[in-house]
């Protein structure tokens, strides 16, 4: 199932368009730059390595699609602000 919105809904086209603060930009920066490096390390998970690879691409599959919405919240979302696009960047502590 997509998650492309309708180009009718109100999330495609908001009212008011969304101001880029300097921390909405870095914050939409650094997820955009995070994506782009797991991007890179996923033609290198060993797929050989059973089960260990199934839990590496699950990983960076989930991780890839929360920085996506980052993205996406950060460009297209104003009810978002600037500290839950900075919370959700952040990775949990031990």
């Amino acid at each position: 199932m997509s998650q492309v919105p309708d180009l009718g809904s109100p999330c495609a086209a908001p009212d008011a368009p969304i101001t880029l603060s300097h921390t909405r930009q870095r914050a939409c920066l650094e997820a955009a730059w995070e994506i782009e490096a797991l991007a890179l390390l996923l033609p290198k998970i060993e797929l050989t390595e059973q089960p260990v690879a199934a839990l590496q691409l699950r990983g960076v599959a989930a991780r890839l699609a929360q920085l996506a919405g980052v993205v996406m919240s950060g460009l297209d979302d104003a009810m978002v602000d600037e500290q839950e696009l900075q919370r959700r960047l952040q990775l949990p502590t031990a």
